[in-house]
């Protein structure tokens, strides 16, 4: 009899029951006096059963983790090819400082040789009218 209790039992699992009620069924339909085997081996099924339910719980809390992992890292990733293309233009910005930066480059060096020359024909106007004072002075 205790082994058509547990057969009965796992029968009602198979079909679909839960655990709880699997053994309130049989329970109810089994004799008041149950077999210790069969007690045993059911407490020893809950046990199991619990345990099993602990360590999903535990995958279940860490599958939650990553998918709040996941939701912020993928805005991140679908932003990828968008900043691809503000890296694409940021490169054209810098081209286009850096020929500026060229040109005025060119302009400063220009501007001094300017100033260089006007410093000289300043410098020669100065001596030819020093000269042309100490003609007149004679």
């Amino acid at each position: 009899m205790a082994t058509d209790t547990l057969q009965e039992y796992e029968a009602l699992l198979e079909s679909g029951f839960e655990e709880e009620q699997a053994r309130a069924l049989i329970r109810l339909v089994s004799p008041s006096r149950t077999d210790p085997e069969v007690v045993s081996r059911l407490d020893r099924i809950e046990q199991s059963l619990n345990s099993q339910s602990q360590v999903l719980g535990q995958h279940s809390r860490l599958l939650e983790q990553h998918s709040q992992m996941f939701q912020v890292i993928v805005p991140l990733v679908q932003r990828i090819p968008t900043m691809e293309d503000d890296i694409a233009k940021m490169r054209e910005d810098i081209g286009e400082l850096r020929s500026g930066q060229f040109v005025i480059e060119e302009r400063v060096k220009m501007e001094g040789r300017v100033s260089r020359m006007i410093n000289a024909t300043l410098i020669a106007l100065g001596a030819i009218a020093a000269s042309l004072a100490a003609t007149f002075a004679r």
